[in-house]
């Protein structure tokens, strides 16, 4: 009973916890909490981005903290990959503060990897992602991570509060039994002091002059408060609260609660993992082929198709930043389409005979080289203006970690020790944030 109660508590100083976040949170996304109007307090001001960097640098030890007390695993004996994850955060709350204000193209790019990052890291400590580590169903795991495990642990907020409420009333009843008398008294004494404090306030000018001090002061504090203002912020904070409780909740219990049983109790069903399950060999044979020779076809055309399109550029008849930007989307899309292929195919071919590895790896490099043709034309594109932009930056920096991610994938196909996916997120991620260090407004305008 004693550890019962134990348990709950923790849950419950949880609750607060998140509460407190979810209150912060609000006012670094600048909304109109008064916690917000400090922190944005004079928008000219020069300091107006490093307090508002430094919050989000806050609000990202809050969360980190907050994962490492409720789960309560001692340092030693947290997965490797996790500090990886851990650092990942760290430098991305840290960069606001000082790269915020003169870099602000890249602050929804940081704000998206923050979350990302540190969403990951607590899944990472909790050992709640799908397998030992970071593999194709990683993204699977962060999508989970941001909607199912939050969502699905959300009525368990309110279920604590219920609980927390409950255990007052059972345990202080004798104490809650004089608060409930010390305030059916105060309400008693309301109509006696509405007609006393005027009587009092006739007969002393003093008196008077205090008393109408302090009850304008009262009317002029509710009418600052806007207290519908006041009730949007709590019901915002309440339901951020409890997303906030559910992903801290669901991350680290791993057991999903079912529906309820004859007794009305709860049922506890342990999470299933992932099976890898096989495919005959010419099934993914007979998918692959057909998908390996259209590509060829295709990447073959279009490598012909350069010199026409060179001459359009020269004659005018086509825009070089037109030409640039057809690449990078055809790319986009075929990266995208053959990225789940290639996941997929390789997931439910983890005995892939010689033949069908040649096949996969077929399409890993057909992938890159559609990366290189992309990547030809936006350097082409940088050297016809002779400049680099924040977009630009940003294609040069997708198209290198795509083509980086294809030949690690590619690669592990014949070298089991090289992990393509992890290895490939981890080069994107590094290289996203020393380039988000580097000053980009000064090389990438």
């Amino acid at each position: 009973m004693e550890q019962r109660i134990h348990d709950r508590k923790k849950e419950w100083l949880l609750g607060v916890i998140v509460i407190l976040m979810a209150y912060f949170y609000l006012s670094v996304i600048r909304y109109p909490t008064e916690l917000a109007r400090l922190i944005w307090w004079k928008a000219q001001m020069n300091t107006e981005y490093f307090r508002v960097g430094l919050s989000w640098m806050v609000f990202t030890a809050m969360f980190l903290g907050t994962g490492l007390w409720y789960v309560g695993t001692e340092a030693k004996k947290l997965p490797k990959d996790s500090w990886i994850y851990f650092g990942l955060t760290v430098a991305t709350g840290v960069w606001f503060p000082f790269y915020m204000k003169g870099d602000l193209d890249m602050v929804f790019f940081m704000g998206l990897f923050l979350h990302g990052a540190a969403v990951y890291w607590l899944m990472t400590v909790t050992g709640n992602i799908r397998g030992s580590e970071l593999d194709e169903r990683g993204a699977g795991d962060l999508l989970r991570g941001f909607f199912v495990l939050p969502f699905s642990g959300y009525p368990q907020f309110f279920v604590e509060g219920n609980r927390l409420t409950r255990f007052l009333w059972q345990n202080k009843r004798g104490n809650n039994s004089k608060v409930w008398q010390m305030g059916l008294g105060l309400l008693i004494s309301i109509p006696v002091l509405c007609m006393a404090i005027p009587i009092l306030r006739g007969a002393d000018a003093y008196f008077d002059q205090v008393a109408g001090t302090v009850l304008q002061g009262v009317i002029d504090t509710i009418e600052r408060m806007e207290l519908v203002s006041l009730g949007f912020t709590a019901v915002w904070t309440l339901a951020l609260a409890g997303y906030f409780f559910g992903l801290f909740y669901r991350t680290t219990h791993k057991k999903f609660h079912a529906l309820s049983n004859e007794n009305g109790s709860l049922m506890e069903v342990s999470m299933e993992r992932q099976v890898r399950r096989q495919v005959p060999q010419m099934v993914l044979t007979g998918f692959l082929l057909p998908i390996f020779i259209l590509y060829l076809l295709f990447f073959g055309v279009r490598v012909m198709g350069i010199a026409g399109a060179m001459d359009q550029i020269a004659g005018g008849d086509l825009w070089i930043s037109t030409y640039a930007r057809e690449g990078f989307f055809e790319l986009c899309w075929i990266a995208a389409i053959n990225f789940v292929i290639f996941t997929v195919v390789r997931w439910f071919s983890s005995q892939a005979s010689k033949g069908m590895r040649i096949l996969i790896s077929g399409l890993g490099v057909e992938t890159m080289a559609f990366v290189t043709l992309a990547f030809s034309k936006m350097w082409y594109y940088i050297r016809a203006y002779e400049s680099f932009t924040f977009k630009r930056a940003m294609c040069c920096w997708l198209l290198l970690t795509l083509l980086v991610t294809f030949g690690l994938m590619t690669l592990e196909l014949w070298k089991k020790k090289i992990k393509g996916i992890k290895w490939g997120v981890w080069f994107g991620s590094v290289t996203f944030l020393l380039m988000a260090y580097s000053n980009m407004p000064a090389w990438a305008p």
